[in-house]
């Protein structure tokens, strides 16, 4: 996990940076936060485990694409999330459900994410 926060974070300040600089020029810029979206990343993501535990690994994929496909969150909801947030010149743009809360939580009260990267409850 701390590649995957650490290169998110990077993109997030990268934007705001941006956003900044640009911002002379009157071009904008929106960060996008899609949150858990119904796309092929499931089914194409590489599990490098033992043979062994490779029959488990396949069935918890295949939950996974289950559990995804409910939400209906797919990337049609992303791409008018995004339409909407560059026409607004929105910086900051949550889509589902989670992208919102988990960006509140990180502004509002960044030492609740701090805990659970941890693995602690404040």
């Amino acid at each position: 996990m701390n590649a995957y926060a650490t290169s998110k974070a990077a993109v997030f300040m990268f934007g705001d940076c941006l956003r900044a600089e640009l911002d002379q020029a009157g071009v904008g810029l929106t960060t996008v936060c899609p949150g858990v979206i119904d796309t092929n990343i499931v089914h194409t993501t590489r599990f490098d485990i033992p043979a062994a535990k490779r029959e488990q690994a396949e069935a918890r994929r295949a939950q996974l694409e289950k559990a995804f496909s409910r939400r209906r969150y797919g990337p049609d909801k992303v791409a008018n999330a995004i339409v909407s947030a560059v026409k607004k010149n929105k910086p900051i743009r949550p889509v589902a459900p989670e992208a919102h809360i988990v960006y509140g939580v990180a502004h509002l009260l960044p030492q609740v994410m701090r805990s659970a990267a941890r693995g602690k409850v404040v």
